[in-house]
Order: structure tokens, then C-alpha cells, then sequence
């Protein structure tokens, strides 16, 4: 169940982070309503992610992900991902 929940959270990640991968430069106080909801969203949804993953992780790898995939240049498939990572997490917990 944990990991339906990672992938649930990282494809709401990968929207919201397209979404706004320039608001470094941007000032929230004059979002428009849906930069707001865009916004608002990305954080809510990166406190869940940074939740879920181990603090090990390489966040420069991860966004690479996001990226590919939102660009259709996955290296991985869904299927392959969940396969992975549901083995990951039974070998973690053992």
C-alpha cells in the first residue's frame, strides 16, 4: 500500500512540478488563481514526498524522473517502477 501511495504522490509531483519549475523566479503574491492552486499544490504534495523517501536519496536523480517522464523519455516503465520499487521496499522492511 505504501508504494501505490509513492506513485499516486510522485505523478501529482510531476504535474505540479512542471508546473511551476520556475518559481524560483516568480512571486507567489501575484499568483494568478490557478498558479496559486498550482503552487499550493506542488508544496503540499513535496511535504508528502519528502515524507515517503528515504532522506538518502538523490533528489537530483528523482527530479530527473519527473522530468523524463513528463517529457516521455522514461527510462523505466510504470510497470518496471512499481516492480522495482515494491521489491526495494519488501527487501528494506525485510
Amino acid at each position: 500500500m505504501k508504494i501505490r501511495k509513492l506513485l499516486i504522490a510522485t505523478t501529482v509531483f510531476c504535474t505540479a512540478f512542471i508546473s511551476c519549475k520556475n518559481s524560483n523566479n516568480v512571486n507567489i503574491r501575484s499568483f494568478e488563481t490557478l498558479d496559486s492552486v498550482s503552487y499550493a499544490l506542488g508544496v503540499d504534495v513535496g511535504m508528502s514526498v519528502k515524507q515517503m523517501i528515504d532522506s538518502t536519496m538523490n533528489r537530483v536523480v528523482f527530479t530527473a524522473a519527473v522530468l523524463d517522464v513528463l517529457e516521455e523519455r522514461a527510462k523505466m516503465t510504470s510497470e518496471e517502477a512499481y516492480d522495482f520499487l515494491n521489491s526495494w521496499f519488501n527487501a528494506k522492511t525485510g
